[in-house]
């Protein structure tokens, strides 16, 4: 007994194979509509007794100069093509429904980070600078010794002598009280005379201890009073380190140990600091005011210290729109900034914090000033022969660019490049690829911009579609090329 398969499954077969002649059909009608339509018309002519070419100039009276209804939907393109108009990996998009946010555009500049990107160093004392162990441009680790002074500071050369003076007084009147105690013990002396001798101690204690406050208050540690109290020397000698970021304290120590050059060996990075570390971590020398045998006095200026990895963006909004601009830092949005490189590359930087709005207006530009963190980023970073470390950032302030300010929200909506999206007319168009092939599409354009456009869903593309970047006006050009439209006869007037 043969074998009979049900008729659901027959049936089931039947609808695949026109279904999957209908896509085939669709997908390539590019290639069979036009010679299709011309059969047609031919047809239509023989009956009529008309010429082809009379019928076809019918047609397009028919169908007021429309000349794209004859025009093939698909190109296809060989390997050569497709490297040249750069349609292949990066060039290629799969379409994603997104969140779009029109927004405003306001020119910007990169500044500086008030009271962060720039360390001034100056000397509390008055000396003689003998060493400077940093140069120009260096980058230098905070802890680094950056200048050795010697001091001629007279007041604190009289602070040191004062407390070295009761110092020795201290140690004569103790040396004493203990000769008196061995006589008041024997009778020999009344105990009033001992008395007296432990109360001008107290007073030498007094006075020692005011004195030790005072060299703290000169710039000198707990650890250098000890030093000079036990070794009963004045310190003549001044160092000067880099800062901690984000603290201006420590960075001066007077000392008389040895000292390290501050561009160190990699092994000699552990023991003071070096340049080793990330950038993020240095400091620049940004300027150099001092050279060794210069007298200075306190106060003055010895160098500037720059750290430029993190700056500002400044916006610059106009009092029109400055409401947008406090309605996106209200509800948290991402800013987007736009760095022109040179006239064919541009730079996009997407999520960056708003951090605050100015309260004022500035009187002489009307511009509402708010601000933008950028992480900067490293372009040059190398070792000289010297062993000093030369860094260089990629921005800088003074930098011009533009920031786009988020206005309203769209939900569901698909984004694209400027150049993936072409004109014809009324028309707009992308093209998706299918295998070899970029077929024509037209999209309903919601919003544009010099470098992006919003297009509805709605369903002329799918999630998941892979489509063509850029290059779209060349792909619109080589499909009327290919379709014999050439340039259009009709370009410049209008019916």
């Amino acid at each position: 007994m043969k074998y009979a398969p049900p008729k659901w499954a027959i049936r089931g077969a039947i609808v695949l194979v026109i279904a999957a002649l209908l896509i085939t059909a669709f997908v390539t009608r590019g290639r069979w509509l036009p010679g299709l339509t011309h059969g047609i018309q031919t047809t239509i002519a023989s009956f009529r007794g008309e010429s082809p070419d009379e019928a076809a100039g019918d047609a397009d009276e028919e169908h007021d100069h429309d000349h794209g209804s004859s025009e093939v939907e698909a190109i296809e393109l060989s390997p050569q093509a497709r490297r040249m108009l750069k349609l292949e990996g990066d060039g290629l998009g799969e379409i994603r429904l997104t969140t779009f946010r029109p927004s405003v555009t306001v020119p910007a500049l990169i500044v500086e980070r008030p009271g962060w990107s720039r360390r001034h160093v100056v000397t509390p004392l008055t000396g003689v600078i003998t060493e400077v162990h940093i140069a120009m441009g260096e980058a230098v680790a905070p802890g680094i010794l950056l200048f050795q002074i010697r001091l001629t500071h007279e007041d604190l050369v009289q602070a040191q002598e004062e407390y070295l003076t009761a110092l020795g007084a201290l140690d004569v009147e103790r040396r004493e009280i203990a000769r008196l105690k061995e006589l008041q013990e024997r009778g020999t002396i009344p105990l009033t005379r001992l008395l007296e001798r432990e109360y001008e101690k107290d007073k030498l204690d007094a006075k020692i201890a005011a004195r030790s406050e005072a060299l703290l208050l000169h710039g000198l540690n707990e650890e250098q009073v000890v030093q000079i109290a036990e070794t009963r020397k004045l310190l003549r000698e001044l160092r000067i380190y880099a800062p901690p970021k984000g603290s201006a304290s420590g960075e001066l120590q007077l000392t008389n140990a040895g000292i390290t050059q501050a561009s160190l060996q990699e092994e000699d990075a552990e023991q003071n600091g070096g340049t080793t570390g990330t950038a993020g971590e240095l400091y620049v020398v940004h300027r150099l005011d001092v050279q060794p045998g210069q007298a200075v006095s306190a106060g003055e200026s010895l160098c500037e210290l720059a750290d430029y990895s993190e700056l500002y963006i400044q916006g610059q909004a106009f009092e029109r729109d400055a409401a947008s601009v406090l309605e996106a830092a209200s509800r948290d949005w991402k800013v987007t900034a736009v760095l022109e490189e040179d006239a064919h590359r541009r730079r996009i930087f997407d999520d960056l914090d708003l951090l605050f709005v100015e309260n004022d207006v500035d009187p002489e530009t009307r511009l509402v000033h708010f601000y933008v963190a950028l992480p900067n980023e490293v372009a040059r970073d190398n070792v000289a022969a010297d062993g000093r470390r030369y860094i260089g950032w990629k921005y800088r302030p003074g930098q011009r660019l533009d920031l786009q300010v988020p206005v309203d929200e769209w939900p569901g909506r698909i984004v694209l490049p400027a150049r993936a999206v072409t004109k014809d007319g009324a028309e707009h168009y992308v093209f998706q690829q299918n295998g070899d092939e970029f077929i024509r599409r037209p999209v309903t354009v919601e919003y544009r911009d010099p470098y992006q456009v919003v297009l509805a869903n709605d369903g002329s593309l799918f999630p998941g579609d892979i489509v063509a970047l850029h290059s779209a006006q060349q792909l619109q050009m080589a499909l009327k090329n290919e379709a014999g439209g050439g340039v259009d006869p009709h370009a410049g007037h209008s019916h």
